[in-house]
């Protein structure tokens, strides 16, 4: 008996989500459900989220452990083309699932009037446990012409534990095509994003993190940007980068910077950049405790491992990181100088400014010229290259 109550008062509890209907279809903008027309513009598509899904508690989303198709998440999958004439913002507790072939473009009336700096054609923005599946997010013909002024692709912004997954996503002219700020344990993977041989060069950053705790990036295709392919910037935190393949970017294939500490990156692919991986505090420090293990780091037209800070303040170094196991090769084939800087004099460079007790170890690093020489190292203090073997 007091099972049975119990099962019932669970039932009750859940009976808003449980009464209705958790998950549509919208075919080229029909609903499957009620052979009606709902439309092609995410203004009507956000309409009929309001209208067809219930609000979620903040109860509900801090007393769930379990989020999974089979408990309360709810489900909206589009196919077909839709634009965005407004940012589609996800609520909590919800899948928005795209088709392989559907996507979502800038409508010809989308105003950048007002638009922030995160401001996206899909939005997570203060949610919980959403996600964003499958499809492709366009925002490269938004009209543009001012530098980090367009729309990114998608965003995720305040709330926490969102995923964008399975996306091709494209932007230009924006801070980046995939951002999250503020949010933490979120996730972006199997996903490609940036652009292509077809397109050219995008001018952004492809994914960008910025006062981030727990993020987790993985498992994507990052290409063709014309700034950083991917970007754990200022106090991101605790966070992971694996398995990521990152190439044809115009600055570098994986950027730590700033603030960022305690992060991982790990089993990444990075050839054909300007520059490989790159260690560096430049307005807030130190960069500190991070783990650059078992990286490939392939002909990269400049450094292909840096470290290093700019010195200005005490905070701004490179501070305790260890970088192990990581294979070096083909890196710094253009020997030239630019506006930003000389040419490098080595693939690895473990001492690009300020640094205090980093730690080299069981790097393999292929070539006659493996590091920069001894005459750069003046500002680094403890750091120390352990290398038992003879190369």
């Amino acid at each position: 008996m007091i099972k049975s109550l119990r099962i019932f008062l669970w039932y009750c509890w859940l009976s808003p989500l449980a009464s209705a209907n958790n998950s549509f279809t919208l075919s080229d903008g029909w609903s499957t459900t009620t052979g009606t027309f709902v439309g092609n513009y995410t203004s009507q598509i956000r309409s009929f989220i309001d209208l067809n899904y219930e609000p979620v508690s903040d109860e509900e989303t801090t007393s769930t452990t379990q989020v999974n198709g089979e408990t309360i998440l709810r489900r909206l999958t589009l196919e077909g083309t839709y634009l965005a004439d407004v940012p589609l913002d996800l609520p909590s507790l919800f899948v928005l699932e795209l088709s392989p072939v559907a996507k979502i473009l800038p409508a010809k009336n989308l105003t950048l009037e007002g638009s922030e700096r995160f401001a996206a054609l899909v939005q997570m923005n203060n949610t919980v446990f959403s996600s964003l599946i499958g499809g492709t997010i366009d925002a490269t013909s938004v009209d543009v012409t001012d530098p980090e002024k367009g729309y990114m692709a998608v965003s995720i912004t305040g709330g926490s534990k969102n995923a964008v997954r399975n996306v091709r996503a494209m932007a230009n002219n924006s801070f980046s095509v995939i951002g999250v700020n503020e949010s933490p344990h979120a996730e972006v993977s199997n996903s490609i994003v940036g652009g292509d041989a077809d397109t050219g060069m995008l001018q952004t950053r492809c994914i960008w993190t910025l006062v981030v705790s727990n993020a987790l990036v993985h498992d994507n295709r990052v290409s063709y940007c014309s700034m950083h392919a991917l970007d754990f910037d200022a106090y991101t935190s605790s966070s992971v980068a694996w398995n990521n393949h990152c190439d044809h970017n115009g600055q570098e294939g994986i950027f730590l910077e700033e603030s960022a500490d305690h992060c991982v990156l790990f089993n990444n692919t990075v050839i054909n950049n300007e520059n490989g991986i790159s260690v560096y505090s430049n307005e807030v420090g130190p960069v500190q405790s991070n783990f650059i293990l078992n990286n490939l780091i392939k002909n990269n037209r400049r450094n292909g491992l840096s470290s290093g800070g700019n010195g200005k303040d005490a905070s701004r170094k490179s501070f305790q990181n260890i970088f192990s196991m990581n294979h070096v090769e083909g890196n710094a084939w253009d020997q030239s100088d630019t506006a930003w800087g000389p040419a490098p004099k080595a693939q690895v460079n473990p001492a690009h400014g300020d640094v205090d007790g980093d730690y080299w170890t069981s790097n393999v690093v292929v070539g006659d010229v493996r590091y920069e020489d001894g005459s750069e190292l003046g500002d680094a203090d403890q750091l120390a290259i352990f290398e038992p073997e003879i190369f």
